[in-house]
């Protein structure tokens, strides 16, 4: 997500995804049924005088039936402390086709986390051996400096593996979106990665992401520059139900540069 990216990329941490969901997890698999629980904690070291970013949060999924109950929870340590939380749910609308509605609000801060934020997201996939699933959605967040965005995007995830590989699979991904708010420039974002999943347990990949932004959550102001950032990941998935992950950052502008790293631990029943 423009003017998110950063902080978004750390916290959807779970999988490699495409940014688009601000502090929330990656889009849900249809292919996923098991409720789940994610924790996760990491930082960030910010250049050009700005303070560290110290965070920790909470995914939590709980399936029961066709019908998912889904929360996210983040709280931010930085020169103005917040915590923000989104609850929403998802559903098998029709065959293939899997709606997803998430609203939110913020602890009392002026623009590190929307006062009010609302997404919607459609996952697509028309038949059950399809190897790609497509979301497209749209996120509406007010912050309470007065400003306002609307994020439309879209998502795309491929699974496929090589006959010479017989040990794993792959998934390549790819997204992009448009900010459209009250600044001068429309921000944009667009963004692949490639990550492969072994059969011993280990996965491990990278995103790379590059585009314009209109506004910048991690500082809290309206910019205008230019902006890439590189995440590589690690998972380690000890048995069918657990799985550490190791995920990185960085991240350059013209007003600073930020790196850092996630720690989470992700358990499904």
């Amino acid at each position: 997500m423009i003017g998110s990216h950063v902080f978004t990329a750390l916290a959807m941490a779970a999988a490699l995804s495409a940014p688009g969901y601000a502090f929330g997890q990656a889009s849900l698999s249809l292919a996923e049924s098991r409720s789940n629980v994610t924790v996760y904690a990491g930082g960030l070291d910010v250049t050009k005088g700005f303070e560290n970013r110290n965070y920790a949060g909470i995914f939590y999924n709980q399936y029961f039936g066709s019908v998912g109950v889904h929360a996210d929870i983040v709280g931010i340590r930085r020169e103005e402390d917040s915590g923000f939380a989104t609850v929403g749910m998802s559903w098998d609308a029709a065959k293939g086709v899997r709606p997803k509605v998430m609203i939110g609000t913020s602890t009392s801060n002026l623009d590190i986390h929307p006062e009010v934020y609302v997404s919607a997201q459609a996952q697509i996939r028309p038949t059950a051996d399809t190897r790609t699933i497509v979301t497209p959605s749209i996120t509406y967040r007010k912050f309470r400096t007065g400003a306002e965005e609307v994020i439309p995007g879209v998502d795309a995830v491929y699974y496929f593996s090589i006959p010479a590989d017989t040990t794993g699979y792959y998934v390549a991904q790819a997204g992009a979106n448009v900010v459209l708010g009250e600044a001068d420039d429309t921000g944009y974002s667009v963004g692949m990665g490639l990550q492969t999943v072994r059969a011993n347990g280990l996965s491990f990949g990278a995103y790379v992401e590059a585009g314009s932004l209109a506004y910048d959550s991690l500082i809290g102001e309206g910019v205008q520059t230019d902006f890439y950032s590189v995440r590589p990941a690690l998972g380690l998935r000890f048995t069918p139900e657990t799985e550490v992950f190791f995920r990185g950052e960085y991240t350059h502008t013209d007003f600073y540069e930020a790196s850092g790293l996630l720690v989470g631990f992700k358990l499904t029943f």
